[in-house]
Order: C-alpha cells, then sequence, then structure tokens
C-alpha cells in the first residue's frame, strides 16, 4: 500500500521496494485480537499490526520527506549547519523505519529531556514484567506508538542546531489554514450566541450539545490517521453536524448538559486534555468559549503536549499561534479576528490556562497517574469536569484494553477517576466501551473498518466517585455547620466554660475555617500539634505516606478514607490546643 520514495536512497541505502517485515524475528498470531488483552501488534488481524506494520513506517518515510524537501527552509530559519543536522535526521529517522520492519528491541533513551529518565524506568519495568525486551510487533501497540514519537524527537534533541524544531508544525499551520472557511462558518453561528443574554436555558442547552457535537467531529481531522498529510475540514460544519447524528454511537450530551447546570456559576473549573490542533483545536476553543460566557467556568485549563506528537497533537505554541492568526484572518469573516481577540483576552485574565506536561507524551495508561504522576493527578482532582479529547486520550483511559463494547465506561476507565469525565472521541482504533447491545455488530455489518476510520463518533460521560463528592463538597459542608453551630451557642459555651472561652471560641472558629480554606484548596496535609499518644501515630503515618508516594499527602490527591479521618481529628485538635 505505501512504497518507499526514490529520493531516499542517498540517505540510507535500501532497496526502493524493501517492504517486507522479518516474519522470523516475531510471533505473530493470524487472529483478532481476543477480548479483555490489550492491543497489539502480535494480532495480525487487528489495526494494531495495520499500524506497525503500514502505518508506523509511512509517517516515519512522509517525516523523512517533509524534512528533504524543507532542508533550505529549515537552514535559512535556524543556521547554515542545519542542513548537516537535517540530513542526519533523515538518515535517522529511516534508520528507526527499519528497526520496526525488523522488529527490533525498544532501545534505552540517551538524550538529557526531562521525561527521558521515567522513559528508560518504564522499558526497563515493562520488559521484566513481559519477561523479555519489548519489541514493535510483540508489546503492547500503546507504548510502541507512543515510543516512535519519541524517538523521533530524541532525534532533534542529540543534534547542534535543531533542539527547539517542531517537524509537524508547518503541518499543524497548513491544517487551520486550510480550514479557515469552516471555521468562518462556525464563527458567524458562535459570536451572536455568545452574545445573546436573553437566551433562555434551554437555548443554551441545545446551543451547547451543538457545540459538543462539533467539537466531536473536529476530531475527524487527525493527521496521524492521514500519515502525516495535511487534514482539513472543508464542508460546512453546521450541515454536517445535522448528517452525522446516526453515526454518534453513544451519546451522554445530557449527562454533561446535567452536571454543567449544576456547576453553573458555582466559579469551577473544567479541564481539556487536547488533542489535534488545527480545526479540532479551534472547536475546543469554541466550546471553552460559550461554557466560560454562560458561566459554566470561571476557568478553564488546556493540557498540552510538551513535544511534537502523533503529527498533530497540540502545544503551546499551537494555541497561541491558532489565537493570532485568527485575529489576522478577516478576509476569511470578521467573525474570525473577533473570536481571536475574545481568546486573547481570555488568556490574558487567566481565565484561560495552558498546561504543557511530560506525562502525556508517556506510554501509560491514565489509571497509572495517581502513582506516576501524583502532582498532576491532585491538579484533575480540582477541576470540576474533565473533557479528555480524541482517540489517544480514550485508548489511555481504557487501558488499549479490548473491551467487550457493551462493557460499561465506568468499569473500562479502571478506578481512573480523579474528576467527572467527559470523553469526546471519533473511534479510529479498536478499543470501545459502553455501547448498548447490538451496536457494534449493526456499524460492522455496514462498514468492517467501522472502528478504524473515524467515521463513528462516542460522546461518554461517567460522574466523579463519591470520594471526590465527599471531599470537594460533604467535608466542607460538615466543617460549615460545626462553625455555624458554635457561633449560633455562643452565649451558651461561655455560659458553661466561663468568659475565658469567648476568646478561645473565636480561635476555634478561626481554625476551622482555614481547615475548610485548606481542603479546599487541596493544600498538603500538615502534622498535628496535639500532645496526646495518638498524634505522633498519625504524624508517622503521614510520614510513611508521604515517603511511599514520594510527595506531600494532599486532600484529593490521598485515599479518602485518609482524608476524611485527617479532617475529624484536625477539627478535634482545635479544641485540644485551646
Amino acid at each position: 500500500m505505501f512504497t518507499t520514495v526514490e529520493w531516499l536512497s542517498p540517505f540510507l541505502k535500501v532497496a526502493s521496494t524493501e517492504q517486507s517485515v522479518n516474519m522470523s524475528s516475531m510471533v505473530v498470531m493470524d487472529v483478532v485480537t481476543p477480548v479483555g488483552v490489550q492491543l497489539s501488534a502480535k494480532y495480525k488481524k487487528s489495526f494494531a499490526y495495520f499500524t506497525v506494520n503500514e502505518r508506523l513506517p509511512a509517517i516515519l518515510l512522509k517525516c523523512a520527506e517533509d524534512l528533504k524537501s524543507n532542508i533550505d527552509e529549515i537552514a535559512q530559519f535556524h543556521s547554515k549547519d542545519a542542513k548537516k543536522d537535517v540530513e542526519i535526521a533523515i538518515k535517522s529517522v529511516l534508520e528507526l523505519k527499519d528497526e520496526i520492519k525488523s522488529n527490533k528491541p525498544l532501545s534505552q533513551f540517551t538524550s538529557n529531556g526531562s521525561d527521558v529518565s521515567l522513559w528508560n524506568q518504564f522499558l526497563e519495568s515493562q520488559a521484566q514484567k513481559e519477561g523479555q525486551s519489548l519489541k514493535w510487533f510483540d508489546t503492547v501497540w500503546l507504548y510502541v506508538e507512543c515510543y516512535m514519537y519519541r524517538r523521533i524527537r530524541q532525534i532533534f534533541e542529540l543534534s547542534s542546531t535543531l533542539k527547539s524544531y517542531d517537524h509537524y508544525q508547518k503541518t499543524k499551520e497548513s491544517s487551520l489554514l486550510a480550514s479557515l472557511d469552516a471555521c468562518a462558518t462556525l464563527s458567524n453561528y458562535l459570536i451572536p450566541q455568545l452574545k445573546s443574554t436573553a437566551a433562555s436555558e434551554e437555548e443554551i442547552k441545545q446551543q451547547l450539545i451543538k457545540l459538543l457535537k462539533l467539537n466531536l467531529w473536529g476530531n475527524r481531522f487527525d493527521m496521524s490517521i492521514s500519515l502525516g498529510s495535511t487534514s482539513a475540514a472543508t464542508s460546512d460544519p453546521l450541515t454536517l453536524v445535522n448528517q452525522l447524528e446516526h453515526f454518534i454511537l453513544a451519546d451522554d450530551s445530557l449527562k454533561i448538559w446535567s452536571k454543567l447546570l449544576n456547576i453553573r456559576n458555582k466559579n469551577s473549573t473544567i479541564d481539556f486534555v487536547c488533542d489535534n490542533a488545527g480545526y479540532e483545536l479551534f472547536t475546543d476553543l469554541c466550546l471553552a468559549d460559550f461554557l466560560v460566557t454562560f458561566g459554566f467556568a470561571s476557568r478553564i485549563r488546556f493540557h498540552v503536549k510538551v513535544l511534537p506528537w502523533f503529527v498533530s497533537d497540540a502545544m503551546v505554541h499551537d494555541v497561541t499561534w491558532t489565537v493570532d492568526t485568527l485575529k489576522n484572518a478577516g478576509s476569511h469573516s470578521a467573525r474570525l479576528p473577533e473570536l481571536g481577540s475574545r481568546w486573547q483576552n481570555h488568556i490574558d485574565s487567566d481565565a484561560w490556562e495552558l498546561i504543557p506536561s511530560d506525562f502525556w507524551t508517556l506510554p501509560y495508561e491514565y489509571w497509572a497517574m495517581k502513582e506516576v504522576d501524583p502532582k498532576l493527578y491532585s491538579k484533575l482532582c480540582e477541576a470540576a469536569m474533565i473533557l479528555f479529547k480524541g482517540d489517544l486520550n480514550y485508548r489511555k483511559l481504557m487501558g488499549e484494553v479490548n473491551w467487550l463494547a457493551t462493557e460499561s465506561f465506568h468499569n473500562a476507565l479502571q478506578g481512573f477517576h480523579p474528576s467527572n469525565i467527559a470523553a469526546l472521541r471519533t473511534i479510529k482504533a479498536d478499543v470501545v466501551s459502553g455501547l448498548k447491545p447490538g451496536l457494534a455488530e449493526a456499524a460492522a455489518a455496514r462498514d468492517p473498518q467501522w472502528n478504524f476510520a473515524g467515521d463513528y463518533g462516542l460522546i461518554q460521560y461517567d460522574g466523579k466517585s463519591f470520594a471526590y463528592v465527599t471531599v470537594k463538597d460533604r467535608l466542607p459542608v460538615i466543617i460549615t455547620r460545626v462553625v455555624d453551630h458554635l457561633a449560633r451557642d455562643k452565649d451558651k459555651i461561655i455560659k458553661e466554660y466561663g468568659e475565658d472561652a469567648r476568646e478561645e471560641l473565636k480561635t476555634v472558629i478561626g481554625q476551622l475555617s482555614e481547615l475548610k480554606n485548606e481542603l479546599q484548596t487541596n493544600k498538603p496535609l500538615v502534622e498535628l500539634k496535639s500532645r496526646r499518644r495518638d498524634a505522633y501515630q498519625w504524624n508517622t503515618f503521614l510520614e510513611d505516606q508521604r515517603k511511599a508516594g514520594h510527595q506531600e499527602l494532599r486532600w484529593f490527591g490521598t485515599v479518602w478514607l485518609y482524608a476524611e479521618c485527617y479532617m475529624y481529628r484536625r477539627m478535634w485538635q482545635t479544641f485540644e490546643l485551646t
């Protein structure tokens, strides 16, 4: 299907017809992926096999081709010495392609990137779990696909002149520029909605649901699926969203609306875990603007990648470039500069925050986040809702497991639940959950590749755990009730305990209010100051837990049992210290 490009021969001496896999170096089973196991290229009748065997080598060929065609431009922007680095990069990219085709073991990273030690620890520990070196066709698809993109990045990290070079930047920018007509259509719809201050609750609900679906279908434009070629939205998105309604196999839009209505005008934070730059990012920003404008969130946090990833994934500079581009896109629509200015104001006022993190470009499933990156997990716990965008995020949410399509979305999350979770994803990998019986079979009957091509979509939601509800809502209410009780019965308490109790009561109320603030702002659990014997045991326990987790315990980051017991012990301490 994909053939080697002739111009590559000066950079790596391979025959132009070389495209076969060294099957003797792997154990590939001619079966579909069994239910309940993680996706892997060792199952030949799977999209994982097609990806590792065909798509990943093709993406590397496209990367090398782009480097070759842009070599003069790269040298002009960086330095004349960059040409040599580009030639080395082309050779290294093609060598990486050959590592895949010959099923070589995944080698350790050697650059000085901030994530390298985590990557190497993962490779070592996973090899121990599997009892052998990790190889492209033998281990989990998620791991090798993430590994390939991290290896591409290392090629530039090890260069002299291209350490900061985003080899996919031009492709991402071309994608947005080619989609500006669709962006203009959407902006002409959105701006009047944002200014409609008299809109009824029902009207806002219908607008929100439409924006969710526009956002869902924005995820179709994934350049890792188009093998690194520019992927643009060229149709009228408003017409398209109606035409594609019956292609949404799970639609929890009403559940999302219900939760948003519950948090409206409560100064809530909503997090986006972003996927693609280009048109999809534009739809992310449209949805975020709507959420802020109508009071569903006072703050939006966009979690983005720290390095070029899966061809089209969004980084910080992709967001800022998008906003700047829209501010100068008046030739397409006067509404686009207006949106660009609005979004710049959101960023400048900190209503929108851009947060890069190494974790998003590690190979871990999301159930491992709490242990691998407890600080990020704790940050996500602060959000009233988290919107996970796109196929890769969905695969990591599902743990890359081939679930039965009817398995509940909640169970497939495998305990990952920092907050209320929404997932918007067009299906481009054979991992799906939460479907009603018969839906997957009906889709497969219509199209055997229904779960590969991105033609079907999911809008899924799972509410936060009762533990989260308890720490976020119930525990602060308990403290408030105690404070109210003390204030209400102040005279009775002073009469019973004497006039000295008046000032001590003020101190207790003040300390309880501070405790409530510590809880609501997710502060660390501090040592007890009480002289009672159990205080020593408590402090020893807190220190042991801190050492075990390599960080301070926090209200939303530790075990619910620990946090709730700690709160009651801290409340009693306020009286002990009087």
